[in-house]
Parts: structure tokens; C-alpha cells; sequence
């Protein structure tokens, strides 16, 4: 299919030219379609059929970091804006090279029509955060299988990167990642899980629905986490447990659980304390990375 480049892009890269190894197949056509809540204004893409990267290269001088950036979307779709192409433009401001993941997703349907029943029902299948709750959201089925793929685009994403380092002239070794909601989930998979050639330098997980039972490698890279104590998604707290592990493993982790915000806040603006989120992340890098 034809990609229309966004502003601030460069180019769009195929994730698998001659096809994903498990041969999943989607044969619904790949849509674009605005998010169901009108009072949120931003573009999803749901029945992605091309996992591939957009590039967007630094437009200042940095320090010679660069991101993998996956939106979130319960593994249905890609929050493709908010937590996409919006961040990316952002990253590059502050001299960050930025690639954003469109990863493959379960399918949904393709008429604009049965969308809002859908996402009706998707809600009500998603488990909700309780107060106190520590555990992050379990998922099964649907969400499992298209966390499966998520997660097997994030790692080839981290390959194909490294593979064009010299070509994006960028440092292979000081590469990270940074995922929100599901796409924090992948995030949360390549830092802990993922085999050494697609390990980040640095993970920044944002309310990421991680995987139940993950423990901490030894090689574990540096995290800072982002959440919300009012997100009724992804319980806050398991976002603590996770860095509380990180920090007993003896990794370099940051925690921020800012006092309001919700869910799905990504790089919008919307007078909360989450509001600074981006900004803590940036003194965080310059820190950690420097």
C-alpha cells in the first residue's frame, strides 16, 4: 500500500521485505481513522498489513541518541499520532533521531461503520486498574496473540535500525526505545527480553502494559517509567513493581507517577501534572546518557 510521508519525515522502511517469519496474514485493507472520542482529536490505524518504520531525522545537534518510538493501541490499532509522529517531531527537536514502529495488530473490522460498537466491546474486554492494583493488565486471546506480533516487529525494528546505522548516521550503541500502553509493552520486552543484538541502550516506558511475570536480566539497560496515579488502564502501581524490580536488580531506574493524567496522554497538552512528562525524560537522558 502507498504511505503518505508525514510532516518532519524522511522516509518509510519496510520491516519485512519478504514477509514476517510466522506468516501471519491480515487481508483486511489498512485503514487511518480518527480516534471514536470526539473530544480527542488524533488518527489511528487499525489493520496494519506493513510493519515498517518512519524516520525522522534530528533538527538540532544532540548528543547522538536516537529512539524507536511504539504507540500504543491494545495490539487493534496504532495511536499513530499522539504517541507516534508527534513525539517523533518532538525527539528530533531536541536532536534525537526518531523512528515510529507501525507494528502489525489483530484485525478489526474495515467498514467505518462497526467501529464504534467494536471498540465498545474491545473496552469491555480490557481488564480495568483497581486501586492499589500491581499487577500490570494480563490480556488473553486477541490481545496475547496480537501482543505476539507487536513484539516480534519491535525486536526486527531494533535489527533493521542497528543494520542502517552508518547509512541514518547514527550510533548503533546509543539507540533506545521509548513505547506507550501496548507499545510500552513492547518496550518494557525489548529491555528485559529481547536477545542481545536487539537489546536498547535505554527504555522509557509510558504506562506500558507489560507482560505478568517478567523478571530483570542482568544486562538489563537503564528504564525510566511514566505513569499516571489516576489511569484506570494500566494500574499505576504495576508501573511501580516494575521499577521496584528494576531498582532490587541494582538497574539505573527512574519513576515518575504523576498525580493526574489518565491514560493515552502520550505528547498532548492537557493542563496536568502529566503535562511534564517529555520534559523529565530529556533531564533524565542528559543524566543517564550525557
Amino acid at each position: 500500500m502507498m504511505v503518505n510521508m508525514p510532516e518532519g519525515a524522511t522516509e518509510v522502511i519496510d520491516l519485512w521485505p519478504q514477509g514476517a517469519p510466522d506468516g501471519f496474514v491480515n487481508d483486511r485493507r489498512e485503514v487511518i481513522f480518527d480516534n471514536p472520542n470526539p473530544q480527542v482529536p488524533e488518527r489511528w490505524i487499525r489493520n496494519v498489513t506493513r510493519a515498517r518504520l518512519t524516520r525522522f531525522p534530528a533538527q538540532a545537534k544532540g548528543r547522538g541518541l536516537s529512539m524507536l518510538v511504539v504507540p500504543g493501541g491494545a495490539f487493534h490499532f496504532v495511536s499513530i499520532d499522539n504517541e507516534g509522529y508527534d513525539v517523533a517531531r518532538a525527539l528530533a527537536l531536541r536532536g534525537i533521531d526518531a523512528f515510529v514502529l507501525t507494528y502489525r495488530v489483530w484485525p478489526m473490522p474495515q467498514d467505518d461503520a462497526d467501529i464504534p460498537r467494536f471498540m465498545q466491546e474491545l473496552d469491555q474486554r480490557l481488564e480495568r486498574a483497581h486501586p492499589g492494583q500491581a499487577t500490570p493488565p494480563s490480556g488473553s486471546g486477541e490481545i496475547s496473540a496480537g501482543r505476539d506480533l507487536a513484539e516480534a516487529d519491535g525486536r526486527q525494528a531494533m535489527r533493521v535500525i542497528r543494520a542502517g546505522a552508518a547509512r541514518f548516521g547514527i550510533d548503533p550503541a546509543r539507540l533506545g526505545v521509548m513505547g506507550f500502553s501496548a507499545g510500552g509493552g513492547v518496550a518494557v520486552d525489548l529491555a528485559l527480553a529481547a536477545p542481545a543484538d536487539c537489546r536498547p541502550a535505554f527504555a522509557v516506558p509510558v504506562y506500558p502494559a507489560w507482560r505478568g511475570g517478567s523478571t530483570i536480566p542482568a544486562d538489563c539497560p537503564p528504564l525510566c517509567l511514566i505513569a499516571a496515579a489516576d489511569d484506570d488502564v494500566v494500574a499505576p502501581f504495576s508501573t511501580a513493581a516494575l521499577a521496584q524490580m528494576a531498582h532490587a536488580a541494582g538497574v539505573r531506574v527512574a519513576c515518575h507517577i504523576y498525580g493526574d493524567g489518565g491514560h493515552g496522554f502520550g505528547i498532548r497538552q492537557q493542563q496536568k501534572l502529566s503535562d511534564r512528562w517529555f520534559d523529565d525524560v530529556m533531564d533524565w537522558l542528559a543524566v543517564t546518557l550525557p
